[in-house]
């Protein structure tokens, strides 16, 4: 399928979805009008007040100045403030597509240009509306739904992580393109995974890492997520206990203050991902007392 035919059935799809989420699911736009100007498809929807999430998260990280994943610039640790808003606008884009996913869509496009986010005077309330649904699918049997949101679920660990961390997970060839393709291709497009667990290591808490680097099917890092109400609820968590007395976070206090410099794991990339499990386990009921590296 190319150029017209492509856009009017993109177009078409996005009316169709719309059309059958925005009764169930209050981040979807409704659909208005479906018809034909100039022999090319155009639709009307409802109108989404606020910001694409590219540009809240580029204005967000502004002030703290640009990030790079390569360079001598060490990153600046997240502080509880930044924590606590962007740990909101998170639940509220989770739940968002949980609400899409359990309406037995698929996005299959999600990315931070297809998410618009508007916030109240005061700035203290967030509302996400989910945009792009011209590749979303509707599943007839929700049975198998687990598997199918896998690819949505990828998405939202490499949107969490710009969120986060200021910086597109993706290669730079890739950073303006948008995950039309499968999964597998989806999972070529990032970086190399040294590069992103070091990178957040350095920049996040512990806990908000791990689950960015599960999402993102990071090696090391399981059981994977079966529904997006289960991100939802861990990140809720995260939320709700935030320590407003604890210190802002600190790379150095973080055990990624092992360096790790790409190249030397030999392969074994993944080892780390199995350390940092690891690691945040030390004193909990289940967890180990110490751990050993050789």
């Amino acid at each position: 399928m190319h150029g017209k035919d492509k856009y009017s059935s993109q177009m078409k799809n996005e009316f169709t979805i719309s059309k059958h989420l925005a009764l169930q699911c209050s981040s979807v736009r409704a659909a208005i009008s479906h018809t034909e100007i100039g022999g090319l498809s155009a639709i009307s929807l409802e109108w989404a007040y606020g910001t694409s999430l590219s540009e809240w998260t580029k204005h967000f990280h502004e002030t703290g100045g640009p990030l790079c994943l390569t360079g001598d610039n060490e990153p600046n640790g997240i502080n509880y403030h930044d924590k606590n808003i962007i740990l909101q606008l998170a639940v509220e884009i989770s739940n968002a597509l949980a609400e899409i996913h359990n309406a037995g869509a698929i996005h299959n496009n999600l990315n931070p240009s297809h998410i618009i986010v508007e916030t109240n005077k005061n700035g203290d309330n967030m509302t996400v509306k989910v945009i792009g649904l011209g590749s979303a699918t509707l599943l007839t049997d929700l049975n198998g739904i687990s598997s199918e949101i896998q690819k949505d679920l990828l998405s939202l660990g490499s949107i969490l992580f710009e969120m986060f961390t200021g910086m597109c997970p993706l290669k730079e060839d890739f950073c303006n393109d948008t995950f039309s393709e499968g999964e597998e291709n989806q999972s070529k497009m990032l970086l190399p995974q040294n590069q992103l667990i070091s990178f957040l290591l350095t920049r996040v808490p512990l806990d908000i890492a791990k689950l960015i680097l599960t999402l993102m099917k990071v090696e090391g890092c399981t059981p994977h997520f079966q529904s997006t109400t289960d991100v939802a609820r861990q990140l809720s968590s995260m939320l709700l206990n935030i320590d407003p007395n604890a210190p802002d976070f600190d790379a150095q206090t973080c055990p990624s203050g092992l360096k790790f410099t790409p190249g030397k794991l030999y392969g074994r990339d993944f080892h780390l991902s199995k350390l940092m499990d690891a690691c945040s386990r030390i004193g909990t009921p289940d967890g180990v007392k110490m751990v050993f590296v050789s």
